[in-house]
């Protein structure tokens, strides 16, 4: 120990348990000897004293410390795996122990071991020795990839504290990458006529090594420059012409191209250009095989080919192809010529009425660049040929004529007329024929002169066999060219056809009893003839008597003489109409079966001709209309209700009641049949279709319902009905026992509560029964068996009031079951019982207990989210076992508590963030009621809540200033402590208090920091001629969680030191001066700088020669002190300091 042993540790002057008095650094003092005295209370006192020595333990409160705040290297990129890298190295200030004995254990806080703490895509390239922190390479490198590698080392003690340091790794540059073109084929083309140094292409190579030897490149023609025709720009790579082209002698040129750079070894690329030589236009097509001539017909197509011309050209390419065009003689566009093979051929129509012969002139042109184009011409002559190219042409390309089915034979239907534009001599001369179409025997009927084209009849017409014909008349010329004019002969109709009916007669029906202008029926008749010969207009007849029924209609004259009776009202013609043009037949009236069941009509139909020689025709029918009866009486009943009566629970069988209907109609719609509205009974009656006759289907429950209204229905052979009513009356018997009426129907007991100190005889509940049966047999009294309720301290009235019998005590008994039973009146007597569940209530009589009596919670500091429990019980119930929380304001121990309570849960929660900075412990009570609070009688019981505040890491690290600056010389050796950077923190607890110190800016410096002292030393050598200040940015970093971190400025400046000598601004200085110059004439001014702070000053060293000159000492202004005689001295040497 040291002197001051006494002020570490402290001793109970009464027990003599010797603690400590401030906290202990094992790496400051690892051993203490204590002398401890004790003394009596005697006099004189008395006294013994014992040596104590105490070895302070050691505990892993030191983080390694590497030698460096960062490590810069460099490496080749061909380095080979296994190489050394680096060798990092840091220490702990902890104990390093291993026991000697195997009961003890070691001590390993300040064993530090390496690790690399990167990604996977760094840390594969280096390893590093766990014990030594030697870095190796065991992954290739690749600069052209990663040229720089940020390896963060991790040095751990042994109780997992660790620090990282980043080592730097640049990767150096080897040759190892050739130079690459753009592309390996390039293209270019040059005129033949290119004069020397015209660029063509420009070729370019990129090294991806690290700029400068290794990726500098240099271009050269290698081969394929015959004749040096070629020139490549070793830098730029441009290819330009060297010498004079002929694309005769040599069309194309294959150069292959090096790129080389200029590293060790030389590494090459490759590529090729095509140079194309381009020619010069110079010679004219000139056209073979001369003169042209040729002969077409002038039926010739569009298109046909009449001749070829050709040519050649003895330049190249462009210059020696061809295009062919017409530049003369070419009337209206005749003809025309393929631009590539010079094939002419007919661009439009030939006539030869028009053209004979045609002188073409043709053009031959080179596709030169315009401007250079050259060209030749020659004549083709074309003869016209004269074809029969003319069709006849009819005035009209269609006829249609219209003529009377009565005409005569060989009148003249048509003249038709064709002409032909040929030579009348042979071509143009016609002659005419019938082509028929329909009918196929056409051309027995009709004929034409082949000469003049008259059509004729050959025999007679009938229109309703053939009503039109269709053919073609066809001219044709001496070539055996034809053309036709189509022609539709229509036969015009004359009334030669009566109208006709189906048949001698026809039969209809009507429903009597339909309205007036109900349809009855539609007789048509037909006429062969066409137009107003065939429009029929339609006419009815009737009968006068009897005997003019024989004469209209012989066949019905039977049916016809019926309808003369006396019944029948008014006469037939008021009964029916037809519609003239429709034939429409529709009633007049309402028809009545039983007066007139049928009539007998005679209908005509006459058709509408105007002709005088062919006057109107027509046509007779007889119509027979019998009327249909229908069904127009409803059954009538014989009363007008029913009455019946049946006792319930009888069986079925029961005749009820007999009903009867009549119905006016006759035959089958007069028969009536009776049946029941079955969906409404539900089967409960029968009754017999015929007789009408109800009977009882089932046993009858006068409770479910005690009248029946039962529907009757009686309806005729035609659905026509009418109905009734049957009122049956059901009596009662005594067959319902009495039901209890419950709350809800849910419900399948009685429920109630009592406190237990209900009074004897004190009503609680009302019980209710319901009987379904009427009078006595309906009437209910109440009664609880003896037998079974004995126990119970419960009696029920005979109205059904249930009755606190003796006194109740819920601690002795919580519930009660009572049966009650309800009896009916009749005979026998029906009875039902109900289950009464009784359940007494509690009264408050216990207080509420807590869990504990005290509550220990540990909260973190700023933490406003947390929340603590406490729970107290209650043994009463009923709500009196509710409970609910309160902060009890009597409190002692703190005033103003920043908590909250929620009443009803017992949940604490912070109203404000605590600071355990302020203060680390908080005591209150909180006390736990029952019952309702409003209410005089609450029970009550109080707990104690105690909370310690744990630091939690909120203090920022503080300077003293946020600028600091700082003096320091140039030069001084790197390891030199400039400063000690210090900054506070706030915080209670390791680790929120301890602060490590960091440059964050600028990245790169001439100093390091001490993570832990702050201590900030030079890394390099500083020179005030390069940086004169230096703008660090220190940061002080906690090592809570989160960290907690704040900056400050350091400004740093270098101060000179006199390190560099000064350097004149020329290594000489040569100047003139007249002789005989007085004496302070000016000669020169020299200068001199120095890059060190501070002035120059100038000085001539003593020589004899240097007599008569002085300097400046302040600016170097030489001038003379005396006057200079050239004949002595014509040139002098200074030597200036």
């Amino acid at each position: 120990g040291g002197n001051f042993d006494y002020l570490t540790f402290r001793v109970n002057s009464s027990t003599g348990a010797i603690s400590l008095a401030e906290g202990l650094d094992r790496e400051e003092n690892q051993e203490y000897q204590l002398t401890l005295v004790a003394q009596d209370g005697g006099n004189p006192g008395l006294s013994a004293r014992v040596p104590i020595n105490i070895r302070v333990l050691d505990i892993n409160d030191n983080s390694p410390v590497f030698e460096f705040s960062s490590y810069r290297v460099s490496l080749h990129e061909n380095a080979t795996l296994g190489s050394f890298v680096v060798q990092t190295n840091a220490t702990d200030r902890d104990l390093v122990q291993l026991s000697q004995s195997s009961s003890a254990s070691d001590v390993l806080n300040g064993l530090v071991t390496y690790s690399i703490t990167n990604s996977a895509a760094i840390a594969h390239h280096f390893i590093i020795n766990s014990s030594s922190g030697v870095v190796r390479l065991q992954h290739s490198l690749n600069r052209e990839n990663t040229s720089f590698f940020d390896v963060v080392i991790r040095a751990t003690d042994g109780g997992g504290r660790y620090t990282e340091v980043h080592v730097l790794v640049t990767v150096l540059d080897n040759n190892d990458n050739a130079p690459v073109f753009t592309m390996p084929q390039y293209n270019a083309s040059v005129s033949e006529d290119a004069p020397p140094g015209v660029d063509l292409v420009q070729v370019m190579a990129s090294d991806i090594d690290a700029i400068g030897l290794h990726s500098t490149v240099q271009y050269v023609i290698a081969s394929g420059n015959l004749l040096s025709a070629f020139y490549i720009n070793s830098t730029t790579g441009w290819i330009s012409t060297m010498g004079t082209l002929d694309r005769e002698t040599s069309e194309r040129y294959n150069l292959t191209i090096l790129a080389r750079d200029q590293g060790t070894p030389q590494l090459v690329g490759i590529a090729h250009v095509d140079i194309t030589v381009l020619d010069i236009n110079e010679f004219p097509p000139l056209f073979s095989a001369l003169p042209y001539s040729t002969n077409v017909s002038e039926t010739s197509s569009v298109g046909t080919s009449v001749y070829q011309v050709s040519s050649s050209d003895r330049d190249f390419g462009a210059n020696a192809t061809v295009e062919y065009s017409i530049i003369a003689g070419n009337r209206g566009g005749a003809f025309s010529v393929n631009a590539s093979t010079g094939d002419v051929y007919i661009a439009s129509m030939l006539d030869f009425e028009l053209i004979t012969a045609f002188n073409l002139t043709v053009l031959a042109q080179d596709r030169a660049p315009v401007g250079h184009r050259l060209n030749a011409t020659a004549n083709l002559a074309v003869t016209i040929v004269d074809e029969n190219d003319n069709r006849p042409r009819f005035n009209r390309s269609s006829h249609q004529p219209i003529v009377s089915e009565d005409s005569s034979v060989n009148s003249t239907i048509l003249y038709v007329h064709a002409t032909d534009l040929d030579s009348p001599v042979l071509f143009g001369r016609l002659t005419y024929s019938l082509m028929i179409v329909t009918p196929v025997d056409g051309n027995k009927t009709l004929a034409i002169d082949a000469s003049s084209g008259r059509i004729y009849l050959v025999s007679a017409l009938d229109r309703e066999v053939q009503e039109t014909y269709s053919f073609s008349a066809v001219a044709t010329d001496g070539g055996g060219l034809t053309r036709s004019t189509s022609i539709q002969l229509v036969i015009g109709d004359v009334n030669d056809n009566a109208p006709v009916f189906p048949g001698a007669y026809s039969n209809a029906t009507i429903a009597e009893g339909l309205p007036v202008g109900s349809n009855v029926t539609e007789i048509k008749a037909s006429d062969a003839d066409r137009g107003a010969n065939a429009e029929l207009t339609y006419t009815l007849q009737y009968p006068s008597n009897q005997t003019h029924c024989a004469q209209l209609c012989p066949r019905l004259a039977a049916q016809c003489m019926a309808q003369f009776s006396p019944a029948r009202p008014g006469t037939l013609k008021s009964y029916f109409s037809i519609d003239t043009e429709t034939s429409l037949v529709s009633s007049d009236r309402v028809l009545d079966r039983e007066a007139v069941s049928v009539f007998v009509i005679q209908v005509t139909a006459r058709d509408n001709s105007t002709s005088t020689k062919y006057p109107p025709l027509s046509g007779t029918t007889c119509l027979d209309i019998s009327v249909a009866d229908v069904n127009d009486n409803d059954p009538i009943f014989t009363a007008g209700q029913y009455y019946g009566e049946v006792s319930e629970n009888v069986a079925g069988g029961v005749s009820l009641v007999t009903v009867s209907a009549t119905d006016a109609d006759t035959g089958n719609y007069g028969n009536v049949t009776y049946y029941l509205e079955s969906t409404l009974v539900g089967g409960m009656f029968t009754m017999d279709p015929v007789t009408g006759v109800v009977r009882s289907n089932a046993v009858f429950d006068r409770e479910m319902t005690s009248v029946w209204e039962v529907q009757i229905y009686a309806r005729d052979g035609g659905n026509r009905m009418s109905s009734v009513s049957l009122f049956v009356n059901v009596t009662d018997i005594n067959d319902n026992p009495p039901v209890f009426v419950y709350r809800s129907l849910a419900d399948t007991e009685y429920h109630a509560d009592i406190p237990e100190d209900t009074g004897v005889g004190t009503p609680f509940l009302q019980v209710r029964a319901t009987d379904a049966d009427e009078g006595v047999n309906g009437q209910v009294i109440y009664n609880t068996n003896s037998t079974v309720n004995v126990s119970t301290p419960f009696r029920v009235t005979p109205q059904g009031q249930l009755i606190v019998a003796r006194a109740l005590d819920r601690e002795t008994r919580l519930s009660y079951i009572l049966s009650v039973f309800a009896v009916d009146q009749g005979t026998p007597a029906l009875t039902s019982h109900a289950s009464v569940r009784i359940t007494v209530t509690d009264v408050n009589d216990n207080a509420p207990v807590f869990t504990n009596a005290t509550y220990r919670f540990r909260v973190p500091e700023n933490d406003v989210i947390r929340t603590f429990s406490i729970k107290a019980q209650d043994q009463d119930g009923d709500g009196n076992d509710a409970v609910q929380y309160f902060l009890d304001s009597s409190s002692t121990s703190l005033s103003s508590p920043p908590v909250g309570i929620f009443n009803s849960t017992g949940i604490i929660y912070l109203t404000e963030g605590l600071d355990a900075e302020t203060r680390i412990f908080y005591s209150f009570n909180v006390t736990a009621a029952d019952g309702d609070l409003g209410e005089s009688l609450t029970l009550s019981s109080m707990a104690t809540v105690e909370l310690e505040v744990e630091d939690v890491n909120d203090v920022v690290p503080s300077f003293s200033s946020p600028l600091y600056q700082f003096l320091v010389i140039e030069g001084g050796m790197a390891g030199r402590p400039v400063f000690t950077m210090t900054a506070t923190d706030g915080d209670l607890t390791y680790p929120n208090n301890e602060v490590s110190y960091s440059i964050v800016s600028p990245t790169s410096s001439p100093f390091v920091i001490n993570g832990s002292t702050g201590e900030v030393i030079i890394s390099q050598t500083l020179d005030r001629e390069l940086q004169s200040v230096y703008t660090l940015g220190i940061a002080a970093a906690d090592s809570g969680v989160p960290v907690l971190t704040s900056n400050t400025t350091v400004m740093v400046f270098v101060l000179d030191a006199n390190d560099h000598f000064p350097i004149f601004e020329r290594p000489q200085y040569d100047f003139s001066v007249s002789e005989n110059e007085p004496s302070g004439a000016v000669v020169g001014n020299v200068t001199a700088n120095d890059a060190d702070q501070g002035n120059v000053t100038y000085s001539i060293l003593n020589d004899t020669s240097a007599d008569g000159f002085t300097i400046n000492k302040w600016t170097g202004v030489i001038s003379t002190n005396r006057s200079l005689d050239r004949e002595v001295s014509e040139t002098v040497t200074l030597s200036v300091l």
